[in-house]
């Protein structure tokens, strides 16, 4: 189970954006939950004691689920940290795409860094 994986858990708004965070980060443990609505409240529990990294897409809806996100997985979480992927791109794949696996790498690894420390990522 993806959640056995890692300590730290990276969260994507869809399955390609999980998988472009693996591509970026092999061996990150990344899973989708494509909306807030698909994580059922019986599954919250699973992530007691976990570092949980949310990275939703760069749209209302992602800041909606983010907000969303955090709020329910707080209380069992040991950390929520809000990601966000670069301004300049929709989504962790166009991110990707557009910019390649060694600028992603490095991004999204001082992201799970600067996570380590607490710090919430935000766009302008």
């Amino acid at each position: 189970m993806m959640l056995n994986m890692s300590d730290q858990l990276f969260i994507a708004e869809g399955e390609l954006d999980a998988l472009s965070l693996q591509a970026a980060l092999p061996g990150v443990a990344a899973a989708a939950i494509p909306g807030t609505q698909t994580l059922a409240r019986d599954d919250e529990p699973l992530f007691e004691g976990k570092d949980v990294i949310l990275v939703m897409d760069n749209d209302d809806a992602g800041r909606k689920a983010r907000a969303e996100l955090e709020k329910r997985l707080r209380p069992y979480a040991r950390s929520v940290t809000q990601a966000y992927v670069h301004p300049d791109f929709s989504d962790v794949n166009e991110q990707l795409v557009k910019r390649g696996r060694k600028w992603s790498a490095g991004y999204w690894e001082a992201v799970r860094t600067e996570a380590v420390k607490r710090k919430v990522f935000r766009t302008v």
